[in-house]
């Protein structure tokens, strides 16, 4: 330790950290003096931002003033989740949507017409193609408002309840009903119609709420039950009797329901014994030509081929429609 001191060694250590500390309250200095003018440079940057975001929002066209097809696809999109926020412009979604159902029928079509040398049938299949997108999406929906059609009748019961308890305030009734929800894709709807009224700041994005409401359930029923809670929202009127006259309707209705699933199930069982008879008879069809090649009988020659495409395509549609009409919905 004594040779280290009288080497000098220590003294250069001392002028190292000399320097550090002198570059440390240098840059600490430069910090607090340059700090609070870049806060506001930044500061001023996001309010510009926003300001011109804010700006495009409302050049956008309402969605009251849009086409029927284009109100369709963004409550259908909207519904399911797979648009995230009302409050969020929807135009990227919805035309984003509608680009990849014709870029996979146009796929389809050049595919067809390379192989067939045949426009006619390239335009059938891909016809049908492109609308098996909208098809899932809808049998994904359809499957949402047979959870909350046979639900309706006991949530609407909890916020006759719960309107009765609150006063008469509407906001809060709905606050108490979602409280009592058990099942999901209810709770999921009603989160989402509480946080959209809470969030809407003029009438139209009101009635686009109640809008959205009406088409995710897809009944009668919550036609209904959106324009009293709009009725209620918006005009602050006593709407208890026309809670209870539409609960009373919906008990009597939900007795004539039962002779329809009947039909309905006799339909699904026809499309699903399809989709198994399909692979069944493929099979099938090995064993009967086995000495032959298989493979080049059914996907080398073209009339056996387009057969088989187009059989595949119309099994798939009718599963499809299948599930849609599996469950007849809770409806005037």
């Amino acid at each position: 330790m004594k040779a280290f001191f009288a080497s000098g060694k220590y003294f250069i250590l001392i002028d190292y950290l000399l320097y550090v500390a002198l570059i440390i309250i240098t840059g600490w200095t430069v910090y607090q003096l340059v700090n609070a003018p870049v806060k506001e440079r930044l500061t001023q940057m996001r309010y510009r931002i926003k300001l011109k975001r804010s700006r495009i929002t409302k050049k956008e066209v309402p969605l009251s003033k849009r086409s029927s097809l284009y109100r369709n696809i963004y409550f259908l999109l909207q519904s399911i989740k797979v648009s995230s926020n009302k409050h969020e412009p929807g135009s990227v979604s919805v035309y984003g949507f509608i680009t990849f159902s014709i870029c996979l029928g146009l796929l389809t079509f050049v595919l067809l017409l390379v192989k067939f040398q045949d426009a006619v049938v390239g335009l059938l299949v891909s016809s049908i193609v492109l609308v098996i997108p909208y098809t899932v999406l809808l049998v994904r929906l359809r499957g949402t408002r047979n959870t909350i059609g046979n639900s309706l009748i006991s949530v609407l019961e909890i916020l006759v309840h719960a309107y009765n308890a609150s006063s008469n305030d509407m906001y809060q009734a709905l606050k108490l009903t979602h409280a009592s929800i058990k099942e999901p894709e209810l709770r999921r709807l009603f989160i989402k119609l509480i946080s959209d009224l809470q969030t809407s700041s003029n009438e139209e994005e009101l009635r686009e709420t109640i809008d959205l409401f009406i088409y995710t359930c897809g009944n009668l029923w919550a036609m209904r039950l959106g324009n009293i809670i709009l009725k209620s929202y918006l005009h602050q009127e006593n709407v208890l009797n026309a809670l209870l006259q539409l609960q009373n309707q919906m008990i009597n209705n939900a007795k004539m329901l039962e002779e329809e699933k009947a039909e309905s199930f006799d339909a699904f069982t026809n499309s699903l014994l399809a989709l198994v008879l399909f692979p069944v008879s493929l099979v099938g069809g090995y064993f009967v030509v086995r000495p032959r090649d298989w493979l080049h009988f059914q996907f080398g020659e073209k009339t056996t081929l387009f057969v088989f495409i187009l059989t595949s395509v119309m099994v798939v549609v009718a599963f499809l429609v299948g599930l849609i009409i599996r469950k007849p919905k809770n409806d005037l």
